[in-house]
């Protein structure tokens, strides 16, 4: 509980960058007792605070050892940019054998925002966000997951799950996915914390043999245009000194060009051809591109990697469809 008096930080470099923080309260429901140890054996040292909270919750990463949290009022200030999270809050629901069975994160908003007046840091973002015509970026998000521990999958609904930047684009997303324990749980033996803390990177080989543990039984991606793609060509056109449209219209012939590129490697023509049409539409009138894999039966992505020929992996084997909606 920080109230609302700010810490004040220090960056370290040439001239030291104050950092301001400030918590109005955080709350954490359920904590399992070895997850309050991890944090109080190391109060004193926030980098050591941090590996020993992680590697906790990556012990049994669809089990967290705790049933819910709330934080509020949370900001932070350094040199002019802002970012800010009035609240957010995320339960857990069990059965009557304490295995977690749904997830979620009540809706959020956040901002990033910055006075060219506060400092190196503030007039930077602040000139960021004006070349793509922003005086602040808001977020807007919310989640909810529910898990079988007897099947181990996962499923999560598009109309429930997204991110929002206001005024921006709006990606939702949902599915249903096997074999999210094993691999959450292989991704966090992969990880040392230690290592990671000195800069060390997570061992790609690691995360490949992880992912190949996933089973997708379908999976959906949608974006919903509100201004970005504009916004987007805009400031590339600006910096490029061309016309935004005229490179709009270049991107279109590009993705058309795409199935002939395609095809030179061997892959798939109808899915290639699919995407290409849905993305060029997407890009010539932005609103609303869906992606989706609905495979007729559950599919291993192990069964993926094995594949050596690209042009076995097609749109029937995948269930893939792309479409554009103005």
């Amino acid at each position: 509980e920080n109230g609302d008096a700010p810490t004040e930080l220090f960056i370290d470099g040439e001239d030291l960058t104050p950092v301001t923080m400030s918590l109005g309260s955080l709350s954490v429901t359920g904590a399992d007792v070895s997850f309050l140890q991890a944090i109080e054996e190391n109060m004193g040292d926030e980098d050591a605070m941090g590996q020993a909270v992680f590697s906790k919750l990556y012990e049994n990463p669809i089990n967290p050892p705790y049933d819910g949290f709330s934080m509020k009022d949370f900001a932070v200030e350094v040199a002019g940019a802002a970012f800010a999270m009035p609240e957010m809050t995320g339960t857990i629901e069990r059965n009557s054998d304490g295995e977690p069975v749904k997830f979620v994160t009540k809706p959020f908003t956040m901002s990033l925002s910055a006075d060219p007046e506060g400092g190196e840091a503030g007039a930077s973002l602040a000139g960021a966000l004006s070349m793509v015509g922003y005086e602040k970026v808001e977020l807007k998000g919310e989640g909810v997951s529910n898990y079988d521990p007897k099947t181990d999958i996962i499923s999560f609904s598009a109309d429930d799950n997204f991110l929002e930047i206001v005024d921006g684009a709006k990606f939702s997303y949902g599915g249903k996915i096997g074999g999210y324990n094993a691999y959450s749980k292989a991704i966090g033996e992969s990880m040392n914390f230690d290592d990671m803390s000195e800069g060390a990177e997570p061992d790609p080989a690691a995360i490949q043999e992880a992912a190949g543990l996933l089973i997708f039984h379908n999976m959906k991606i949608a974006i919903k245009d509100e201004s970005l793609v504009d916004r987007i060509f805009n400031v590339v056109a600006t910096q490029q000194g061309q016309d935004p449209e005229q490179m709009r219209n270049q991107a279109v012939m590009m993705m058309g060009m795409a199935p002939m590129m395609a095809q030179q490697v061997g892959a798939d023509m109808n899915l290639v051809t699919e995407l290409s049409s849905a993305v060029s539409a997407f890009i010539a009138k932005p609103g609303t591109l869906t992606i989706a894999i609905e495979p007729k039966e559950p599919l291993a992505v192990s069964t993926l990697m094995e594949v050596s020929d690209p042009s076995q992996i097609t749109k029937e084997m995948l269930g893939f469809s792309a479409t554009h909606k103005e």
